[in-house]
């Protein structure tokens, strides 16, 4: 199947460097304009530059793509398991599901600090959110593309993950909402837990700077104190050969007197 350039040139705009998205949407608008796309341009023009966190997934999704596949994976294993009734804890999915966000989470950070970006706690939060509502099937509201975000992605609330509990009709009311507060629980747990491993890594990294800005205070004296030696040092030889050529004037003195008055 053969992709659509003015499809493709989109996409080029969510992968491209966010400071340059206005810009670059503009120009491509009005190429579409002047070939006579009026619509696609108006679609073009009605398009928002990305938050940084909603930009950052944006990567993710580009660069990123065999993580966000393995995301993706286990979320659909876990929603299946939960429509089942089964607890999501200790499940493998469950491990694989967090391992891919860590290591997606790791790699914004990294894209983030690359394009001069905070790689702030807020703002991994905000990563963190959007991806489990990838893994967990999208921004439960208006159908929003992965890769084209323009905000973040919203995690579902108890009332969405009530899709997850069982449907048999043959169910008593009072289970299913138990296994809707169930479903609902852990996945409050995992944001909570991966709120405290982005703040866990943001603290980290400013351990880090600390670290090697002591390091270059320290670096930054030891140069101080040696340029103080060297001029010390050279203050000595500059008085050393001040007394020096005016001993040697004195006798150069000495010396025509004496020969003025043999």
């Amino acid at each position: 199947m053969t992709s659509d350039p003015d499809d493709d040139a989109i996409d080029d705009l969510f992968r491209g460097p966010r400071e340059a998205f206005v810009e670059a949407r503009n120009a491509l608008a009005a190429r579409l304009a002047a070939a006579g796309k009026s619509s696609a341009a108006q679609r073009v023009r009605a398009l928002r530059k990305p938050s940084v966190s909603a930009w950052a997934v944006n990567q993710l999704w580009w660069s990123h793509r065999e993580a966000y596949d393995a995301l993706h994976a286990a979320g659909a294993e876990l929603a299946e398991l939960q429509r089942s009734g089964a607890s999501i804890a200790g499940q493998p999915a469950n491990d694989a599901r967090r391992a891919a966000i860590d290591r997606l989470r790791e790699a914004a950070a990294q894209v983030l600090r690359a394009a001069g970006h905070s790689a702030s706690v807020a703002t991994l939060r905000k990563i963190s959110q959007s991806l489990e509502a990838s893994a967990a099937g999208g921004s439960f509201g208006a159908h929003a593309r992965i890769g084209r975000l323009e905000t973040d992605l919203s995690p579902p609330g108890f009332g969405q993950v009530r899709q997850f509990a069982p449907e048999p009709s043959s169910a008593p009311p009072a289970f299913r909402e138990a296994a809707a507060r169930r479903a609902a629980a852990e996945l409050e747990h995992t944001r909570a837990s991966r709120e405290l491993d982005d703040a866990t890594s943001v603290l980290r990294a400013a351990e880090a700077s600390a670290h090697a800005a002591a390091e270059a205070a320290r670096r930054a004296q030891q140069t101080l104190t040696e340029a103080e030696s060297t001029l010390e040092r050279a203050r000595a030889r500059h008085c050393a050969a001040i007394e020096g050529s005016d001993a040697t004037r004195a006798r150069l003195e000495e010396l025509e007197r004496a020969a003025r008055d043999p």
